[in-house]
């Protein structure tokens, strides 16, 4: 009988062990939706090597998000124009990647080219997060 208990515990353990490197490998992987290139998530001056965002960055995203489905909603056009404003953060729709008639001044909005915000988040015409800056 105490094979069989042997022999059960080890089953059990295995089992355990591939449930937790499963369930480990799922998070590393994890990616949010929200942001095709990982490599244009910007803070600063510094890429962030991770999607966890803060409260702020969850507020920008969030109110762009919504300024881009209100333009949707009423058939706007979303290529290469500014949508607005979020918590002093330019909204514009830029391609992924960049073409240059997303450097084109008539393409940039005017509160960025006059300098009156320095901050901008950048969504491609699908409304998925480019970078934010």
């Amino acid at each position: 009988m105490k094979k069989n208990n042997k022999k059960y515990f080890f089953i059990i353990l295995i089992i355990f062990l591939v449930i937790i490197l499963f369930v480990f490998s799922f998070f590393i992987t994890y990616k949010n939706p929200f942001i095709k290139e990982k490599k244009y998530f910007q803070n600063g001056n510094f890429q962030k090597e991770n999607n966890n965002y803060s409260l702020e960055e969850q507020k920008i995203i969030s109110c762009s998000l919504e300024l881009y489905n209100k333009n949707k909603i009423n058939n706007i056009n979303l290529s290469s124009q500014c949508l607005g404003n979020c918590y002093n953060h330019i909204v514009d729709i830029s391609h992924n990647p960049r073409l240059e008639e997303d450097n084109l001044k008539e393409n940039q909005c005017p509160d960025y080219l006059s300098g009156k915000l320095k901050h901008f988040i950048e969504l491609d015409s699908e409304g998925r997060l480019i970078r934010i800056i």
